[in-house]
């Protein structure tokens, strides 16, 4: 399989989406679009949430909107990496892949606050915005090139967990 780890805010929303929605639960249905193309781009492509709306403050209403809006393009989460306190979205990433084995050809890590990745994660790695002055953040066609090739690589990584 190949896996796409998605982070939600600066990925599927942005700064200013939020702001003119006034709900911090907002989804920018053109960013899942993008993401649909993405996964319909290679074979047995799976969603890995590796996002903090995994600890959903709002009593499940953040986890509920990203499934219905996932779902209005026929896209479902697999999975989501574990909470760890101490090292970061990187490690709970490579945590993941090291559960997983020998089942992954091939990942795509979609985010936009990479600070806590290792840099053997980085070349896996699209960075999307959250802010933006004056235009869209999130997903955009200037993404798609570089996640499409990511995503359709051979790029096991040799897990330092």
């Amino acid at each position: 399989m190949r896996v796409i780890f998605l982070d939600v805010d600066g990925v599927l929303n942005y700064h200013e989406q939020l702001v003119r929605d006034q709900r911090p639960d907002s989804i920018d249905q053109r960013c899942v679009k993008r993401l649909r193309r993405l996964v319909d781009s290679a074979e047995d492509v799976r969603l890995v949430l590796s996002s903090t709306w995994r600890r959903d403050p709002r009593d499940g209403r953040f986890s509920t909107k990203l499934r219905a809006s996932l779902a209005e393009e026929g896209l479902d989460l697999f999975s989501q990496t574990v909470v760890c306190f101490g090292g970061g979205r990187g490690r709970e990433i490579k945590l993941w892949l090291e559960e997983f084995h020998g089942q992954v050809d091939g990942f795509l890590i979609l985010d936009d606050d990479t600070f806590d990745m290792g840099d053997d994660l980085k070349p896996y790695i699209v960075k999307t915005s959250f802010a933006v002055k004056g235009g869209d953040g999130g997903l955009q066609e200037e993404h798609m090139e570089k996640a499409i090739a990511i995503l359709q690589g051979e790029n096991r990584l040799r897990l330092q967990v």
